[in-house]
């Protein structure tokens, strides 16, 4: 009954999306919200109303040091902001082991580089820098800049086992390259009373970035807020087209007459939500035409709404002048062992299934029950049929 090649009918998914687009657009609506938010905020952020400041560069920098998600001004630069950078040779002092497979040298160089950037870091090489360059009596924005505060002006990276690039940013382009000249000075000549080492050289001379143009952004772009909106909601809808997509595929339950066809039953007939008179008719034009006085309706799960189809049946009856058929309802089969003593004693039993709620897989169950305990399924009723 569960044919796995049976093709995907697209226009029950349709439908079944429709059934949920509630939620879909609530879903939609929540992740264009999202990106929305993103977007203000990144731009918020962003706004160059306020000039970038060298506390702008000191502030990114100490938090680098202890938030993951925060890049240092050498990886992320911000609006206005120019780094120079050279690069640093050292040879390092590496004492002889007898067991040298034993020694993890990567970890060695790591230690060094890291007592290395220890030096030229020191308070002593900071405040030469400052004082060469007169620091604080040149530049207003600087007048106050202490030896911590330009510690986090420069980054390091590692970029070999006895190389070290060394990165300072500025808000002043020729000054950048200025700091970096004098700390390649400065550092070269206090790593060579560091004893740990052979010799210390810059191999390069700091670059002059190149000034460019800063577009100063005043408010928040409109366009920009609605184009991550959209992307947002069209994300939303996608995911939970997908995720429906998945749900619909796997949820086994029975939608068409395709669906119960390979049953072993005959008749299948399909009732719709807030049918009129003629799908029950079919149904009762079918049990007359069988011969069967004594019909029993039973459903496979609760909530199939066997009750009411009785009613509209013997209604017809009723009003056809047909009193000898009688048409009972039982409980569900999987609810109730009721079902199964009834059937037996009538000569003829329809079985009813509820769209998009019966598994067909309990359909195919409930179909050997009812064979095995002697019932004679003429029919198979799909109810509360939506879409089609």
């Amino acid at each position: 009954m569960e044919n796995k090649d049976k093709p995907i009918n697209m226009k029950q998914f349709f439908f079944y999306m429709l059934d949920h687009i509630v939620i879909i657009i609530l879903v939609a609506l929540v992740f264009a919200g999202l990106l929305g938010y993103y977007s203000y905020k990144n731009q918020l952020d962003n706004l160059s109303g306020t000039d970038t400041t060298i506390n702008t560069i000191i502030n990114q920098n100490k938090k680098s040091v202890y938030d993951q998600n925060t890049y240092s001004t050498d990886i992320n630069k911000p609006n206005g902001v120019y780094n120079s950078s050279f690069r640093l040779y050292v040879d390092y002092k590496v004492k002889s082991e007898e067991n040298i497979e034993s020694i993890d040298l990567s970890q060695i160089y790591r230690q060094k580089s890291n007592d290395i950037i220890a030096v030229c870091n020191d308070n002593d090489s900071m405040q030469k820098v400052i004082d060469d360059l007169s620091l604080n009596s040149e530049y207003s924005d600087m007048k106050s800049l202490t030896p911590n505060e330009l510690r986090y002006l420069v980054n390091y990276t590692n970029t070999g086992a006895n190389i070290i690039t060394v990165t300072v940013s500025d808000i002043k382009a020729k000054r950048a390259r200025d700091i970096a000249e004098k700390c390649a000075e400065v550092f070269v000549e206090e790593l060579d009373d560091y004893e740990q080492i052979n010799e210390a050289t810059a191999l390069d001379i700091p670059n002059l970035p190149k000034e460019t143009k800063v577009v100063k952004t005043t408010s928040i772009s409109k366009g920009t807020l609605a184009k991550f909106v959209i992307l947002g909601a069209f994300l939303g809808f996608c995911i939970m087209l997908a995720v429906y997509f998945v749900l619909f595929l796997s949820s086994g339950v029975v939608r068409t007459k395709e669906d119960v066809e390979d049953a072993g039953i005959d008749n299948i007939l399909k009732i719709a939500k807030n049918d009129g008179a003629i799908s029950y008719q079919k149904l009762a034009m079918l049990i007359k035409s069988s011969g069967a006085k004594k019909i029993v309706l039973t459903a496979v799960n609760s909530g199939a709404g066997t009750t009411s189809i009785v009613e509209k049946v013997q209604e017809y009856f009723k009003e056809a002048g047909d009193k000898d058929i009688v048409v009972v309802d039982t409980p569900a089969m999987k609810e109730s062992v009721e079902a199964m003593a009834k059937v037996a004693d009538a000569d003829m039993c329809v079985l009813i299934t509820e769209f998009g709620k019966t598994k067909m897989a309990d359909i195919r169950d409930s179909v050997e029950l009812l064979k095995a305990a002697g019932a004679d399924v003429k029919a198979l009723v799909i109810n509360k049929v939506r879409h089609g």
